[in-house]
């Protein structure tokens, strides 16, 4: 399937009005566009996104970590790509890679996980964060003081009732 969405920001919180400014149009758009396939031969799930975070900047240089750090923004680039495969096997299992790259920077992130559902009320998960970028790069995650992208491993279970 093919799918897409997208947000419009106007609103200044500062003056707490509907603004449009001096802005870019492109600056005020969050959109999302991508695609999911299921590859039948290897049975394998496909997805592939394309992300633009209008509020996010072009140059690495003028990254502000803050903003990730206090949560105002996820990421801080404006343009992703992501690429999620997953196959499934002994029917409740599952293995998965999740791959996104800051397009402008060209640093990247994956996250491959083991994950499974046992019972109908139990999910498990094992996986891992690991990031790469140059220096300075978003992924790179060097912050003064410390990393924020330190590599990570992660259990996870849910259990619903």
């Amino acid at each position: 399937g093919v799918y897409g969405e997208a947000a419009l920001e106007i609103w200044d919180e500062s003056d707490s009005y509907l603004a449009f400014d001096d802005e870019e149009l492109l600056d005020l758009i969050d959109v999302c566009v991508g695609f999911d396939y299921f590859i039948p031969v290897l049975e394998i799930d496909t997805r592939v996104e394309y992300f633009h975070q209008g509020s996010g900047e072009l140059d690495k240089g003028k990254y502000d970590f803050d903003k990730q750090l206090t949560g105002e923004q996820l990421v801080l680039a404006q343009d992703y790509l992501l690429i999620y495969l997953e196959r499934g096997f002994l029917d409740c299992f599952s293995i998965s890679t999740t791959g996104f790259v800051n397009i402008n920077d060209g640093s990247l992130g994956v996250v491959p996980e083991l994950s499974g559902e046992p019972y109908e009320n139990i999910q498990i998960g094992l996986g891992a964060m690991l990031f790469y970028g140059p220096e300075g790069s978003e992924f790179d995650g060097e912050y003064p003081g410390f990393d924020i992208t330190e590599p990570s491993v992660y259990l996870r279970c849910k259990l619903s009732f």
